[in-house]
């Protein structure tokens, strides 16, 4: 008799052609416990994620494989995979000889990961300065609206170190890079935090900071000029002062 295997046919008795039946369901079998497998640890991923999100799971706290494989009722194994996930993700932290501790959820790390990815997508400058000017002059209205006295006090204690910095290049540009994720928070929205965080850390300082002290005197004078529109609460005056800041990046990058 002839029967396929692999794209060929070929000639076989009964017993034979069971046999390939019966190694054909145990390969199913196998690819469809994995597949479960895969599924349950994500499943547990997520659960887990959720639980250090909501508190339930904080900061410092020791996972253990075994609690968690009872509570889940699931094998080891797949606790393992998914812790080994929200390491990645850089949820959780093992130290060698101690075990696996929940780490703190900030935004720091949303930031880092955006960011990762993406910088393996071949982002340009002007990509960064394109979305950053539109998402920045957007959020305007809501700065206004809810920035407080203590945000504002950030920002002018943020300023006045970059005075001090302004013959330190590399000091200033961090103490800048600070000033603009400062600015962010005052949304008191963590989603636009994290996007204007993002898009301010890919950003290239470096490439018009370090030029001169002209440069980095300029930006703080920017910087006063944003910081005066929310104490005064002028929209118009917000926009005008963030898109002259902008402007002098486009002329660095590129982007006019």
């Amino acid at each position: 008799m002839l029967f396929p295997v692999s794209g060929h046919f070929i000639n076989t008795s009964g017993r034979t052609i069971l046999r390939v039946i019966d190694i054909s369901f145990v390969a199913w079998r196998k690819k469809r416990g994995m597949c479960m497998s895969e599924l349950l640890y994500m499943q547990v991923s997520d659960s887990l994620i959720k639980k250090i999100q909501e508190g339930i799971l904080q900061e410092n706290m020791k996972l253990s494989e075994r609690k968690l494989a009872v509570e889940y009722q699931v094998s080891r194994t797949v606790i393992r995979e998914a812790i080994k996930l929200l390491n990645e993700k850089g949820l959780v932290r093992t130290e060698y000889g101690k075990g696996t501790f929940v780490n703190q959820m900030n935004d720091r790390l949303s930031i880092d990961k955006i960011q990762g990815t993406l910088d393996s997508s071949r982002v340009t400058q002007v990509d960064v300065l394109e979305a950053r000017e539109l998402m920045e002059t957007a959020m305007i209205p809501m700065l206004i609206e809810r920035v407080t006295q203590k945000d504002i006090a950030v920002l002018e204690e943020l300023y006045e170190r970059l005075k001090e910095y302004i013959e330190e290049p590399d000091e200033f540009i961090l103490y800048d890079a600070k000033f603009h994720l400062a600015l962010s928070i005052c949304t008191h929205n963590r989603v636009l935090s994290i996007m204007t965080g993002t898009l301010n850390k890919m950003a290239n300082r470096e490439q018009f900071l370090s030029e001169g002290r002209e440069h980095r005197e300029r930006a703080n004078q920017e910087h006063l000029n944003i910081i005066q529109a929310l104490k005064n609460k002028n929209e118009k005056q917000l926009l005008e002062a963030m898109q002259l800041h902008i402007s002098c990046i486009r002329s660095h990058v590129g982007g006019e």
